[in-house]
């Protein structure tokens, strides 16, 4: 898997860096029973760990911050113009590479 990660530079300059996590039977890195995600979060709920999931509150919290801007967005109308369509994988729209030209630096 890979991230943009910004390197140490007083402007905003991003590089893909690669993570590495090693699953596999013979790996030293995470020792105990391997389970699949649904054994995981049944197992988590029967012993009441609540590590992996939200809080209602936080998540009351994450929909209070959205749904004005989601509301805002619907009421809208004209999604042409504010909406920039770009492929899966690319650096994004033109628009916001054209944007925040001065900040960034050439990650092509």
């Amino acid at each position: 898997m890979y991230f943009m990660a910004k390197e140490s530079s007083p402007v905003l300059c991003l590089k893909p860096v690669i993570m590495r996590y090693d699953f596999n039977e013979d790996s030293d890195s995470f020792t105990g029973t391997k389970l699949d995600a649904y054994e995981k979060v049944l197992l988590d709920c029967i012993l009441g760990d609540q590590m992996l999931f939200l809080r209602q509150d936080g998540v009351e919290q994450t929909w209070g911050f959205l749904t004005p801007i989601l509301e805002m967005c619907e009421q809208c109308g004209d999604f042409e113009r504010h909406l920039k369509y770009y492929p899966a994988g690319s650096w994004g729209p033109q628009a916001v590479s054209e944007l925040h030209h001065s900040y960034m630096c050439d990650i092509t």
